[in-house]
């Protein structure tokens, strides 16, 4: 994988069933899927009474619904809602009501974290733990790698409008991270140099590859998937930062509803 990649969802292939992933009645677009992507990323749309449904596989994959309503298990889960497939176990996404729109994320092979897997985590949007800071600033944990069974990690952040980036605020955000990582954006811009990505666009971020962002003129709202719990964020000036403890000292940690196994 190149350190920092973008890809987009308007220029993203029609995907295909795999071995552990079959869509019934629905459609789902490969934004990232190649061979070389360490972090994989669908976007599924889903008409009332169509199917997704995963089989087991040697990863752990989260379903985050970014439009409409999907039903797992007979449990409705509305928008900003999010489903954790563990290693080992399958589970069924239905579409419900109007048409859904369903972002997937998973790693390309397993971490080798030794956990068991094997179990379904659901998370409403109601139940999501949220924080607001100041100027608009805000954020939602969907999953925190602290399970004992699963190590993904997802997680939303929140901007507000900045019509331009002063050069001194553009370089003061410029940081790296322990592991892969996929930014993917669901509302407003983010921009990266002097271009604008909006609804979308999925940013593929190596482990220890420096990069910055800032928010566009209508904010920004993008979700980051790891395959694991973070480590530390390493900025450019040498300020490091614990990113769990910082969602620790904001957020509880999710209390999910799971499938029976």
């Amino acid at each position: 994988m190149a350190k920092v990649s973008i890809a987009q969802l308007d220029k993203a292939l029609p995907c295909a069933d795999t071995a552990n992933l079959k869509v019934h009645g629905g459609a789902g677009r490969m934004v990232l899927g190649r061979p070389a992507d360490p972090i994989h990323l669908h976007v599924y749309d889903m008409p009332a009474g169509s199917r997704t449904v995963f089989e087991p596989a040697d990863g752990d994959r989260i379903a985050y619904v970014w439009d409409g309503s999907i039903s797992v298990g007979g449990t409705v889960l509305e928008a900003g809602s999010s489903v954790i497939v563990e290693q080992q176990a399958g589970c069924e996404l239905v579409g419900h009501g109007g048409p859904a729109r369903v972002i997937i994320f998973g790693a390309a092979a397993s971490t080798g974290s030794g956990r068991t897997g094997g179990a379904v985590h659901l998370l409403h949007t109601d139940a999501v733990p949220r924080y607001a800071g100041g100027n608009g600033v805000g954020g939602a944990l969907h999953a925190d790698g602290g399970c004992r069974t699963c190590t993904a990690w997802l997680h939303e952040n929140r901007f507000p409008t900045m019509a331009a980036a002063s050069p001194d605020h553009a370089e003061a955000g410029i940081h790296c991270h322990s592991e892969n990582e996929v930014i993917f954006v669901v509302e407003g811009q983010m921009r990266l140099g002097a271009r604008l990505f909006g609804p979308g666009t999925a940013v593929a971020v190596a482990a220890g590859a420096m990069y910055g962002f800032t928010p566009g003129p209508d904010g920004l709202r993008f979700l980051n998937f790891r395959a694991e719990q973070p480590r530390d964020t390493v900025f450019k000036n040498g300020n490091v930062l614990d990113e769990v403890g910082y969602w620790r000292d904001r957020v509880a940690a999710p209390e999910y509803v799971s499938l029976p196994g």
